[in-house]
């Protein structure tokens, strides 16, 4: 890493990445081409933090964007949604540099992210940090206490992970953590998926 630091080269620009469906950008003052291109072939695609290297803006199809964690996830909702103009996007779990950098151009630009995460203890903090850094922009989608339990797994969670639950403040976030805690069992987004796919078709029809 040290020879390629030396030579101005970040290792980081190519292994952070973020999914993404049905997204426009701006660089160096044109629209990207690559990304049209996607568009119009209604194909998903990877961007690495290189290729957000110089861009000035993001937007998404119809000013909104739905950011879930999980790739089969992300993978299913495209499927579903591959005649509709929708932007959907996948961080793969923590926000990689990629990520930050393209929800931040998007909620620079006054879009509307619907943010589904994982309920367990690191899915519910990431939503919850992503939250209160664009409180405008971020809405907590499907991870209320009712998602909760209908998408329970048997998997039990150590207790020295549930220490990260303790300063969630956002009001459904922190409902959900209290029954995590009670019920000491993780709740997977892939178990949710004709939820999440249904309130995609509702919100964009």
């Amino acid at each position: 890493h040290h020879a390629y630091r030396e030579a101005g080269i970040v290792t980081d620009e190519i292994a952070s990445t973020v999914a993404f469906y049905g997204l426009h950008m701006r660089k160096n003052g044109v629209s990207c081409e690559i990304l049209e291109a996607f568009c119009r072939a209604r194909e998903p695609g990877i961007l690495s933090l290189a290729n957000l290297t110089g861009a000035e803006t993001a937007w998404a199809e119809a000013g909104c964007a739905y950011v879930v964690e999980n790739e089969m996830v992300f993978s299913f909702l495209v499927k579903c949604f591959k005649e509709t103009k929708v932007t959907i996007l996948c961080t793969s779990g923590q926000l990689s540099g990629a990520a930050q950098r393209l929800i931040r151009m998007l909620c620079e630009n006054g879009t509307e992210i619907y943010y589904s995460g994982d309920m367990d203890p690191e899915g519910i903090g990431i939503a919850e940090r992503l939250w209160r850094k664009y409180p405008q922009n971020i809405h907590i989608w499907r991870m209320a206490q009712q998602d909760y339990f209908d998408g329970l797994s048997g998997e039990e969670i150590e207790e020295w992970r549930m220490k990260k639950l303790q300063n969630i403040t956002h009001p459904v976030l922190r409902e959900t953590s209290y029954k995590i805690q009670n019920n000491g069992k993780a709740s997977y987004q892939e178990n949710l998926l004709e939820k999440l796919a249904q309130d995609i078709l509702r919100m964009s029809s």
